[in-house]
C-alpha cells in the first residue's frame, strides 16, 4: 500500500477539495426549508375586510405580466416599509401586494445612503423587531418573495467589505457579505424578487436588508443596521428591539418565513414603470 507522503501533492489537494465540497453541499441540504403553502385564491373584486388595516389605502389593480416585484417590511405603524433603493427605483406606480392581483399604494418617502428607501401606505402591519448590535450572527434567514413567489434563505455570515454603487452616496457604509446554506425546497437559480427583504436573527430582529446578490457564488449583500437605523431616523419611528416571536432555526426558518407572510409584516412590492 502506497504511503500518503508518496502521493502527489495534487491528488491530495484534489481529495481534501472534494471533502470540503461535499461536506458543504450536505450542510446545505440540511438547512433547506420546506415549500411554503400556496397563496389563498382570492378576486380582484373582492372588497377588502372591514377590520383590514389597509381599508382607507386606495387599493391598485397589479398586472402579473408588468412591472417587477421584490420585497420590504414594517418598520412602523402605521404603514412605514423598508427596503432596498434599487427595488423601487425609477418605479412610476408603487404598491404593497395585499392580494393576488392588488396591491395599497405607496409612496417613497426618503432614499437614505444610496442602499435603502423608505415607503408609506394608508395602513400597515406590525414592524418587526430591529437588532440592537452593530454586527451579523453568524447563521441567519432572509425571508420574501424570491422570483415572485414565497420563500426563503438561510445564510451564513462572511463580514463586512465596502464595494457598491452606493459608495458614491456614503463611502464610509460598510455591506455585510453573507453566504447561502440554504433555501426553500424546489427553489432553484437566482433569488430575483428577495431585494429588500430582512436578514433575520435567530430571535427574529432584523439586522440586515438583502440588497444584492452574487448567484453563481451563492453569496448575498446586505445593508447593515447602522443603514436601517439612518433609515428610520429619516422616517421619525423608534425601533423595536424585543423579540416578539420564538426563536429561528435550520429547523423552523421556513415556517417562521410564513408567519411573517402571512402577517404583512414582510410583504411583496410591485413598481410599476
Amino acid at each position: 500500500m502506497a504511503r500518503l507522503s508518496n502521493l502527489p501533492d495534487w491528488l491530495i489537494y484534489s481529495a481534501a477539495l472534494a471533502i470540503l465540497l461535499f461536506a458543504a453541499d450536505t450542510r446545505r441540504i440540511k438547512a433547506d426549508a420546506p415549500a411554503p403553502p400556496p397563496p389563498v385564491p382570492g378576486e380582484e373584486t373582492t372588497p377588502l375586510s372591514p377590520l383590514s388595516p389597509f381599508n382607507g389605502a386606495k387599493i391598485l389593480k397589479i398586472p402579473a405580466d408588468s412591472g417587477r416585484f421584490a420585497t420590504a417590511f414594517s418598520i412602523g405603524e402605521p404603514g412605514v416599509w423598508l427596503t432596498a433603493q434599487n427595488a423601487v427605483k425609477d418605479c412610476v406606480t408603487l404598491a404593497v401586494v395585499l392580494a393576488p392581483g392588488r396591491g395599497a399604494q405607496a409612496k417613497v418617502t426618503a432614499v437614505p445612503g444610496g442602499q435603502l428607501a423608505v415607503m408609506t401606505t394608508e395602513g400597515g402591519a406590525a414592524p418587526l423587531p430591529i437588532a440592537p448590535g452593530a454586527h451579523g450572527h453568524e447563521d441567519s434567514f432572509i425571508a420574501g418573495f424570491p422570483q415572485g413567489q414565497a420563500g426563503e434563505a438561510a445564510v451564513r455570515l462572511l463580514g463586512a467589505s465596502f464595494k457598491g454603487d452606493h459608495r458614491r452616496f456614503n463611502p464610509t457604509e460598510p455591506e455585510l457579505d453573507w453566504a447561502e446554506i440554504g433555501r426553500t425546497d424546489g427553489l432553484k437559480g437566482p433569488l430575483v424578487g428577495l431585494e429588500g427583504a430582512p436578514v433575520l436573527d435567530g430571535l427574529g430582529r432584523v439586522q440586515g436588508v438583502l440588497i444584492g446578490e452574487a448567484p453563481r457564488r451563492g453569496r448575498m449583500a446586505a445593508a447593515p443596521i447602522s443603514a436601517i437605523r439612518q433609515a428610520m431616523a429619516l422616517a421619525k419611528v423608534t425601533p423595536i428591539t424585543q423579540a416578539d416571536s420564538e426563536p429561528i432555526t435550520t429547523d423552523n426558518y421556513g415556517r417562521a418565513a410564513d408567519a411573517l407572510r402571512r402577517d404583512l409584516r414582510v410583504a411583496q412590492i410591485w413598481c410599476g414603470g
